[in-house]
């Protein structure tokens, strides 16, 4: 079972059962299975493919599984399928340790789906009765084995009390702040078990902090820490709906592209959040009116994306509960802002200038605690437009990538946009004109350029009180995945090196504000000494240093001059080694 498990799990839908074989839909062969499959998943055709699995022998619980990870696959783009033969080690029956399953039909081969957003599926076809067909799984309950007797028995149940069976459950591991499991609509991927046949869920007792999860088409349910003891219960809740309007200077905003998005001003600050919102973007339609289903219970924003935009530009906050319509309507008072840019003497002269960007950050933070920003992109002939800036004041950052890395950026202006009363027609206000310069990049030999900031507890912090050490410097911030993966990294080259005299390590955090990398150190025994720099795009340490991306990872020499900079994973600690002479 386990090579099979392995094959496909990029998705459960094969776990999930399938449907029946009909009248009309009889190929005989497999490439009119495929045809026929293909087909049916570019015109959106549910029932055409359901009609092209084997039913024989499944309960009624996994056709309606099966149902819903087909509606899944209907909210993507079909890029390729194929064919191809079973892998070495494929069995067609085996167990786990809740239940047993055979196929319903034998196996002769694998459909491969890969769609346009990266997601992939991959499952067993077969032949029954001369009829090529899609087999699904005959499924029995096994009796928990003597061995997990200490496993914690966790009961999942819909909002009217009946088990869910053979339901994926997926582990939230909450000290693991960049692994948040992600939903693709209402579904999400990466089961770490399964319930049983009666809905039960056994978990092993431990003290690490984590949620378990179940996404279902009709629900969402939790348990988090402290909930999860032996014999609870997790009850799936209906999603909450989000419904709103977007107008500016009162009138509709149409076709506007809207996403949900985490809190970031309250999760990663206060808590991990149980799970990532997913699926696409919606538009506003001809009223400005657009809608969310499938929401989970979570502290969320509100961003928009037009045609200029990369990233997200906040619009409101919105706390969901579960079975509750959240009713929204954004009314702004924005304008256009344009500008031109030019290039500093001595940058190469065929740098496309369509490739920067131009962000709008706003001074003024918004109701959670964030500055607002604005992005967008330059036109080859270094001119911009923003739409749908409000009033205040912005600072004008952005930078241009090569295949090496940052090429140039923007040197920053700070600009007052001024509210224009009337809801007459867009006023544009004009920005002037802002330079783009080379950007920096330290390499081995260069100079570390010393910075005078405050750790944690307010008190100064310079790099020059270290001359004479080797100094692991480390810019990073806890909402960063990749800062937080190198942690353990980190982690190995202070406990290695830590107590040498010669050797100090500090991270620069640039979280928005202390507390954030406070409580993540206290939280993980972090001893080394710890940096604040704040907000990134008013920061100036990390612009002299060339810190485009983090974790940004150098070591400094006793002189005060950069041994190695980009440093991640092993090399961390095998870089202090080499230069301790260890």
């Amino acid at each position: 079972m386990k090579g099979f498990l392995d094959y496909i799990s990029v998705s459960l839908a094969v776990l999930c059962g399938w449907a029946s074989l009909s009248a009309h839909a009889t190929p005989t062969s497999d490439a009119q299975l495929l045809h026929a499959l293909e087909t049916a998943i570019n015109a959106r055709n549910k029932a055409a493919i359901m009609a092209l699995y084997n039913w024989d022998g499944v309960p009624a619980w996994m056709k309606e599984h099966a149902g819903d990870d087909i509606e899944d696959w209907l909210t993507r783009e079909l890029k390729n399928a194929k064919l191809a033969p079973l892998p070495a080690h494929f069995s067609s029956s085996g167990e786990s340790a809740t239940f047993r399953f055979h196929f319903n039909a034998q196996p002769m081969g694998v459909v491969n789906l890969g769609f346009t957003d990266g997601f992939g599926v991959g499952f067993p076809y077969g032949k029954k009765d001369g009829v090529f067909c899609i087999p699904s799984f005959i499924v029995e309950d096994l009796p928990h084995p003597a061995s997990h007797s200490n496993d914690l028995v966790i009961r999942v149940q819909t909002l009217d009390r009946h088990p869910l069976p053979f339901t994926d459950v997926v582990c939230n591991h909450l000290d693991r702040p960049g692994a948040v499991p992600t939903l693709h609509f209402w579904k999400l991927y990466g089961g770490d078990s399964v319930t049983d046949g009666e809905g039960r869920c056994y978990w092993p007792a431990t003290n690490a902090d984590c949620a378990l999860l179940v996404a279902k088409k009709y629900g969402f349910g939790c348990l988090r820490g402290r909930e999860i003891t032996n014999q609870s219960v997790m009850i799936v809740k209906p999603w909450g709906h989000i419904e709103g309007v977007v107008k500016n200077r009162n009138k509709v905003v149409t076709n506007l592209q809207v996403e949900l998005a985490l809190d970031r001003d309250f999760y990663w600050v206060k808590e991990t959040p149980l799970v990532r919102p997913g699926g696409p973007m919606v538009f506003t339609d001809k009223n400005g009116r657009f809608a969310f289903d499938a929401v989970p219970p979570l502290k969320l924003v509100i961003n928009r994306h037009d045609h200029q935009n990369v990233f997200g530009t906040y619009l409101c906050p919105v706390s969901v509960k579960s079975g509750e319509t959240n009713h929204l309507e954004f009314n702004g008072h924005g304008r256009t802002v344009a500008g031109r840019v030019i290039r500093e003497p001595g940058l190469d002269p065929h740098l496309d200038l369509s490739a920067c960007s131009v962000n709008l950050i706003s001074l003024a933070k918004n109701p959670e605690g964030s500055p607002r920003t604005i992005y967008s992109q330059l036109s080859s002939n270094g001119t911009f437009a923003v739409d749908l800036v409000e009033p205040g004041e912005y600072r004008i950052t952005g930078d241009l990538w090569g295949e090496s890395g940052k090429v140039a950026l923007l040197d920053p202006v700070v600009v007052h946009v001024p509210d224009e009363t009337s809801d007459a027609a867009d006023k544009p206000f004009d920005a002037g004109v802002i330079a783009l310069k080379g950007a920096i990049h330290l390499k081995p030999g260069d100079m570390a350029p010393d910075f005078n900031v405050s750790d944690l507890d307010g008190k100064p912090l310079k790099l020059s009180d270290y001359r004479g050490k080797y100094v692991l410097l480390d810019f990073w911030a806890t909402w960063c995945g990749p800062c937080v993966g190198e942690m353990p990294n980190m982690r190995a080259a202070y406990n290695a090196y830590g107590k040498d005299e010669r050797f100090v390590m500090i991270s620069l955090s640039l979280d928005s504000e202390p507390a954030a990398p406070k409580k993540f150190g206290q939280n993980r025994s972090i001893a080394w000494t710890q940096g604040f720099l704040g907000d990134w795009s008013k920061d100036k340490e990390t612009q002299r240093y060339g810190v485009y991306s983090i974790p940004s990872i150098f070591l400094i020499g006793p002189d005060g001059k950069v041994l190695a900079a980009d440093l991640r994973g092993t090399k961390i600690q095998e870089t202090v080694a080499s230069a301790l002479g260890k």
